[in-house]
C-alpha cells in the first residue's frame, strides 16, 4: 500500500498562503470601491435607435424623416388624428404641466366631531346644522 501524499498538499497550501500574504498590500481598503467611477454609462438601446433612424431609405429620406412625415399624415388624414395631433404638440411644444390643487385636509377636519366625520364618510358631504 502506498502512503498518502501529504507533502504536495502541504506545499500547495503553503504556496497559497504566501500568495495571499504577498497580495495583502494591494487589497482594497474597507469602504474603498474597486471601481470608483462605476459602470460606464452605455446607452445601448438609445445608440441603436439613433443609428436605425439615421439610415437612408430607397427614396432618399432618412427613417427619422419618414416617421415624422407619417405622424403629420396621421394628424391630417389618419384614423387616430387626435392622438397624432397630441403627439405632435407634445413633441413641438412640450407636454403640458399638470397643476394640482392640494387643499390642506387637516385644516378642514380640525374641530369636527366624530359624528360629523362618520356622517361625511357615509354620505360624502358634511351635515347641515
Amino acid at each position: 500500500m502506498s502512503k498518502p501524499r501529504r507533502g504536495i498538499s502541504e506545499r500547495n497550501s503553503k504556496e497559497q498562503r504566501e500568495r495571499i500574504e504577498n497580495l495583502r498590500p494591494y487589497r482594497y481598503k474597507r469602504g474603498q470601491s474597486g471601481n470608483p467611477a462605476g459602470r460606464p454609462p452605455v446607452k445601448g438601446l438609445l445608440l441603436a435607435l439613433k443609428a436605425a433612424v439615421s439610415q437612408t431609405l430607397k427614396d432618399g429620406r432618412t427613417v427619422e424623416q419618414a416617421v415624422a412625415d407619417e405622424l403629420v399624415y396621421q394628424a391630417l388624414k389618419g384614423r387616430r388624428r387626435l392622438q397624432a395631433i397630441s403627439e405632435l404638440f407634445d413633441r413641438l411644444e412640450g407636454k403640458a404641466r399638470m397643476q394640482l390643487d392640494l387643499n390642506d385636509v387637516t385644516r378642514e377636519l380640525e374641530g369636527k366631531t366624530d359624528a360629523e366625520l362618520l356622517f361625511y364618510a357615509e354620505k360624502g358631504s358634511w351635515p347641515t346644522n
